[in-house]
């Protein structure tokens, strides 16, 4: 209550906002400095969205500064800025969380600070990596942008290091749709999926080429894997791609594009064209400040190629506990390993074992994509209701 605050950032997570904020204040005041970027290796659950956003409120409020949060997964990203929401606006901020089409579709209406871009004039920005290039792809199309002056007054935070960095490709090539083309490619599909034959529809050398890419991402969309490749959020609705384990709604890919017109999802192909390739790296070099929050920092390699091309400086965060006094350290001991004859027997193990363990200790299940996961939250339901539990 002295503070008027509901719960107090704990001192490592203070001693980490401090070590970020001496970073920020160099690179934007213009004090010379040998570090371009700033990178917190900072465990899971020891309160980095928290940091994030304090950091956030600092740049935008102190240093008056355009401030762009980079999460690259909207659940996670809708969810942080709900949490901070509340406390942006303690500040008179200007914010907004910048999602897919279909997100601000189904509830823009009821969030006003839903956008699908990058507000230029927004104090703080929440959004994920695509959107941060569509927003340098949109300026270098425009011309006559000083792209040193407009991102020189901004600041990149990013969550998870290594996902929006490490393991993404470092270029990134951006395409547009062509009308024309699409129609011709529509046409296209229309006859591999009636099996006719498509020879001798090409008029042109850009419809030879169409004819040529149609053919094979005809090919590559019927081997989709379902669940793996992409997944379905109705039984109407186009199939969604999942991109390194997640489901990516703004993702585009030519073979989804003739599996979802095979499948009768769609009935048009949307056929875009690459327009050029950018640099990501160079892209995040830009900003006035780049400071990134992250579990891991990946290994000796990955963390040479931060420091050779960010110029980064990594700091490791120490776990809250081992800093207090009489914190006994805790050791994960693996109890049971077990094989199951299929999918359908491993998720009936893992229901088993998570409502047998549940009212002993809070049960955390890890799982390689989100598809898995919503498989096994469908599992414990099921189990649930089985039990006639809640």
């Amino acid at each position: 209550t002295k503070f008027d605050v509901l719960v107090l950032p704990h001192h490592t997570q203070v001693v980490c906002l401090i070590i970020c904020l001496q970073y920020v204040t160099a690179r934007l005041r213009g004090v010379e400095t040998d570090v371009g970027a700033l990178i917190c290796q900072v465990s899971t659950g020891e309160g980095k969205s928290a940091v994030l956003a304090m950091l956030a409120v600092f740049c935008a409020r102190v240093e008056k500064k355009k401030v762009h949060v980079v999460i690259d997964d909207e659940e996670l990203l809708l969810r942080d800025y709900g949490t901070f929401k509340t406390f942006f606006d303690s500040f008179g901020l200007n914010t907004k969380v910048a999602v897919s089409p279909e997100r601000v579709e189904s509830d823009g209406k009821a969030n006003p600070h839903m956008v699908v871009r990058v507000d230029p004039d927004a104090d703080i920005v929440y959004c994920d990596a695509s959107k941060i290039q569509s927003r340098y792809a949109r300026l270098a199309k425009s011309g006559n942008v000083d792209f040193e002056v407009e991102y020189s007054q901004r600041v990149l935070l990013l969550d998870e290091v290594d996902s929006l960095v490490i393991d993404n490709s470092p270029n990134v090539p951006f395409v547009y749709k062509n009308d024309e083309l699409s129609k011709f490619a529509t046409k296209i599909a229309a006859r591999l999926k009636s099996m006719g034959t498509i020879d001798g529809m090409a008029r042109s050398p850009s419809e030879v080429r169409v004819v040529q890419v149609m053919k094979r991402a005809w090919a590559q969309g019927m081997q989709l894997v379902p669940g793996q490749d992409f997944v379905s959020a109705s039984l109407s609705t186009p199939y969604i791609k999942i991109d390194n384990g997640r489901e990516d709604p703004s993702a585009w890919s030519l073979p989804l594009e003739c599996r979802n017109f095979h499948d009768n999802r769609a009935s048009a192909i949307e056929f875009r064209e690459k327009l050029f390739i950018m640099s990501r790296a160079n892209v995040y070099r830009k900003y006035g400040a780049l400071v990134g929050l992250s579990g891991s920092v990946g290994n000796a390699a990955e963390q040479e190629y931060l420091t050779r091309v960010y110029r980064a400086q990594v700091v490791k965060v120490p776990v809250f506990l081992s800093t207090c006094t009489g914190a006994a350290p805790f050791e994960a001991v693996q109890r049971e390993v077990s094989v199951c004859d299929g999918e359908s027997k491993q998720l009936a193990k893992v229901g088993e074992m998570a409502f047998e363990n549940r009212l002993k200790v809070p049960v955390l299940i890890i799982t390689d994509t989100r598809a898995e996961a919503t498989k096994i939250v469908k599992e414990l339901r099921h189990v649930a209701e089985a039990k006639q539990l809640n």
